[in-house]
């Protein structure tokens, strides 16, 4: 298929295509103490697939053009396991919670008629903590750790780290004020890269009418003009980062 909009990318059917067959298996387990206000959670999952469907690039280094044709390639697996404990400190009236999870992708790709396997694992620990009182106040603090490796032809690695804080307080049972703040840092993948790291505040004030059936609250986002998202991820042979630009002062 050509377009002429895009002279330089052609796309080619394949009739011998296979049907992919995926095999999973998946293990979950869910536990609460009731008594002593703990929790426990954990989960395994596993995907293999054959026959998978995957596109083979050829690119005429001599025009710039690229022919991309779906085929048929073994190799890809998934392996990921995601867990958590948490509890309730009563002698400082605390919940806290740890989460550390792993995952790990496999997967075929085809390049000028030379398969390549990226393999892909991410690795991460979220830990909060949170306090509160009725009517009085509701704080709570995370860090959410996570490092993220990829081999291909060439070796990328990176990480990234998300702290977080959530504050309100009350005032005659009626008015609050709540404050929301997360510092995003995130490592540099190459020398020479600007800074990735940006500090996100909120910050809101609130009055609740008529036994809380209804809300007036002002609210102020983004006070340190720093709103930018990022999105980071490898895919086969590639590695993407996108940076979605909110509306800023300028001025």
């Amino acid at each position: 298929m050509r377009s002429n909009n895009d002279i330089f990318n052609e796309y080619s059917g394949n009739l011998e295509l296979k049907p992919t067959f995926t095999s999973t298996f998946n293990v979950s387990h869910n536990g609460y103490d009731f008594l002593k206000d703990r929790w426990m959670y954990q989960s395994i999952n596993f995907n293999v697939s054959s026959n998978a469907i995957t596109n083979s690039r050829i690119i005429d280094l001599s025009t710039g053009k690229t022919t991309t044709t779906p085929i048929n390639t073994n190799g890809n697996i998934y392996l990921g396991f995601w867990s958590g404990i948490g509890m309730k400190v009563k002698k400082i009236d605390t919940r806290l919670n740890f989460s550390p999870n792993i995952s790990y992708n496999q997967f075929a790709d085809y390049l000028n008629n030379v398969k390549t396997v990226s393999k892909t694992l991410s690795a991460g620990m979220n830990i909060w903590a949170s306090k509160s009182k009725d009517k009085k106040y509701d704080l709570s603090l995370s860090n959410d750790f996570r490092f993220n490796n990829n081999r291909t032809t060439q070796k990328s690695s990176f990480s990234t780290n998300n702290l977080g804080l959530n504050a309100t307080v009350y005032y005659k049972k009626t008015w609050s004020i709540n404050s929301d703040y997360n510092y995003y840092w995130r490592e540099k993948i190459r020398e020479g890269d600007e800074s990735l790291n940006n500090h996100l505040w909120n910050a809101r004030l609130q009055k609740t009418f008529r036994n809380n059936e209804f809300t007036l609250y002002f609210m102020v986002r983004d006070i340190l003009n720093q709103n930018v998202g990022i999105n980071r991820n490898f895919y086969g042979y590639t590695y993407n980062e996108t940076r979605n630009d909110r509306l800023k002062d300028t001025g």
